[in-house]
């Protein structure tokens, strides 16, 4: 079973090749079979460079052979040429068209032979993603958003472009500029034949270019193979990072675990729920947000993209989930028994006092000591496992939690045909991170568009999705965890100076007692000073102890800064709900996308955040 799990949570090796470039009245014949062998030279050296990257990293990525895609427009011209290599290539279309399919045809001026192979390709395509028309929308504005959607699924660029200025907007000129100010290298085919990688703007000329090679030759060859490295590779065998991500995947997803006794503090301050039994399943809640949200994955893109949904993004949200509430539990439950722990060592060390006159003095203070010993050595061994260099709890609790927070909000945009790519940083400054980013663009990189008509209706669904499923259960979450921060730093805070203030009046009250038994005012027997000198010593040594321990506890938490965190997140849930529900009645492809990628930025944003707050609190000895 573990096998299979490990398995699912390895992400197929996928490379999502974009394409733009000339219609057929700037490629005539002889272009256009210099371009086709050109593609096809193109194309055979990344797939070979994908075999190379499956081979060398075949450990952290599943077993299937990769996965190469073509996205396109179908336009006639290059698009075609790109679309039928792939398809000889035994590659997959994903076809993204910038109107309804009719309306595309009408755009194109296609003839019959240009229509018949147009829908063709629509048979064999794996996905069709059709952008509805506003009826303000100019035509070229249509382009532009095509490729632009285009760019967002897509490693690398192919453009087929002879390399003359930007005509008007959406045209190859502009994707292409916009593709390397993105980060997407561009292999720039010229209607020639000629080759050249393209990774910065300045290159955006015939003469910044450099001198035109063929796709065959050995020097492009090992520079597109060092490209989709780049773009595709895990962490480096050997790396800190890679060790990281194998542990994560090799990790069997826990169900539940005894780590109760952060649940048993916040059961006292706030009266939660406790069990001794902690349960990692998803609440009925958030069971139910994914139910709704499968259905509605399969009504926009098909039974394809919802299982495709389901069996990567779901699948691996659920695995990191589950891990993070497992490592944060175990990490929060330590420190604040640690805590406890080194407060009661104090305590019992103390408690012998009371026996210090007693014939049995000796054997009595050395049982009390033995106790003491024993707590002491709990915590050292309990810091040492859930150490960094042990089981490293922290770390693999933050990095956990940051994959499931990158992967579940990613579903949203999934909806509507677009993607959000994580941030560059987990909320901590350390390269050993880096796998976590790879992680989630790998499992991004297998879903692809939807099937389906981008259409008022479609938006619809995707807003009702973003409310619903996402937006509530965060404001819910969010909520709840102001108000329980909240309450735990003030509780910790009151009851840590309430035993400080108690060690203080004590204090003052032994030095009257003894000022007024010292001047013959009260009389106490030999038996009520041994009391009250022992009741004194155990009240300035215990009290302080266990306020001390309850500031370290407030101060490991950072309850206060989490709780401010979590108002500020809900603040800007709240104004995208507001927004999102104001689009219902005629909603805006634009603007739907827009707020869908805020949507997603603020709940990664919060994730980073968050993690900010947590990434110096490593376990550590109490002090």
């Amino acid at each position: 079973m573990h096998q299979a799990l490990a398995a699912q949570n390895r992400p197929r090796l996928t490379l999502r090749i974009g394409v733009t470039g000339h219609r057929p009245n700037r490629l005539d014949a002889t272009a256009q079979t210099r371009v086709d062998e050109a593609a096809r030279e193109v194309l055979d050296s990344l797939s070979e460079a994908t075999s190379e990257v499956q081979k060398a990293d075949a450990d952290v990525l599943a077993q299937e052979a990769p996965e190469l895609r073509l996205v396109t427009a179908l336009a006639e011209g290059a698009d075609t040429i790109l679309a039928c290599a792939a398809c000889d290539a035994g590659m997959r279309l994903d076809v993204i068209l910038p109107f309804r399919r009719g309306d595309y045809v009408a755009t194109q001026g296609m003839q019959d032979a240009a229509r018949a192979t147009f829908e063709g390709f629509l048979k064999v395509a794996h996905s069709v993603l059709e952008l509805d028309r506003a009826p303000s929308e100019a035509e070229a504005e249509g382009y532009l958003t095509s490729g632009r959607r285009m760019l967002e699924y897509s490693d690398l660029l192919v453009a087929v472009w002879d390399g003359e200025a930007a005509a008007g907007i959406g045209g190859t000129t502009q994707i292409v500029s916009e593709a390397v100010e993105a980060g997407i290298p561009v292999i720039w085919i010229h209607p020639d034949g000629a080759t050249c990688l393209i990774t910065e703007t300045t290159q955006i000329s015939s003469s910044a270019c450099g001198a035109p090679v063929r796709a065959f030759d050995t020097p492009f060859t090992e520079l597109l193979t060092e490209v989709v490295r780049d773009r595709l590779a895990p962490p480096d065998p050997g790396s800190n990072a890679r060790a990281r991500l194998e542990r994560f995947m090799d990790t069997p997803t826990p169900v539940c675990s005894r780590w109760f006794i952060y649940d048993f503090l916040r059961y006292v301050v706030i009266g939660r729920k406790f069990r001794l039994l902690v349960e990692y399943a998803p609440d009925q809640e958030t069971e139910a947000g994914w139910a709704r949200f499968r259905d509605r994955a399969e009504l926009v893109g098909g039974t394809n993209f919802a299982q495709k949904l389901a069996d990567g993004l779901e699948a691996r949200w659920r695995q990191a989930d589950a891990l993070a509430l497992h490592f944060s539990h175990a990490y929060r439950s330590t420190y604040v028994a640690n805590f406890g722990l080194a407060a009661l060592a104090v305590v019992i060390g103390l408690v012998s006092v009371f026996w210090w006159n007693n014939a049995n003095s000796v054997p009595i203070k050395a049982g009390f000591v033995l106790a003491e010993v024993a707590l002491i050595g709990l915590i050292l061994l309990l810091t040492r496992h859930g150490g960094k260099d042990r089981c490293d709890w922290h770390a693999r609790w933050l990095e956990s939690r940051a994959v499931a927070e990158l992967l579940r909000p990613a579903r949203l945009t999934a909806l509507i045909g677009s993607t959000v790519s994580p941030f560059r940083e987990s909320g901590r400054d350390d390269a050993s991170d880096a796998w976590v980013e790879w992680y989630v663009r790998a499992t991004l990189r297998e879903i692809g568009p939807p099937s389906g008509l981008l259409d008022a209706k479609l938006l619809r669904t995707a807003i009702g999705s973003a409310v619903e499923d996402e937006i509530e259960g965060q404001i819910v979450y969010n909520s709840g965890a102001v108000q329980s921060s909240h309450r735990l730093d003030h509780w910790l805070h009151v009851w840590g100076e309430r035993l400080f203030l108690a060690t203080f009046l004590f204090g003052i009250g032994y030095v009257l007692v003894a000022l007024l038994a010292s001047s013959g005012v009260i009389y106490l027997t030999d038996g009520w000073k041994q009391a009250i000198k022992a009741v004194t010593t155990l009240v300035g040594g215990g009290f302080p102890a266990v306020g001390a321990a309850l500031f370290g506890i407030r101060a490991t938490g950072d309850f206060m800064v989490a709780g401010e965190q979590a108002k500020r997140t809900l603040a800007e849930l709240e104004s995208l709900k507001d927004k999102l529900n104001e689009q219902k009645t005629d909603p805006s492809r634009r603007q739907v996308s827009l707020l869908l990628t805020n949507l997603t930025r603020t709940l990664s944003s919060d994730t980073r955040d968050w993690a900010k707050i947590y990434r110096l609190r490593e376990l550590t000895l109490p002090g």
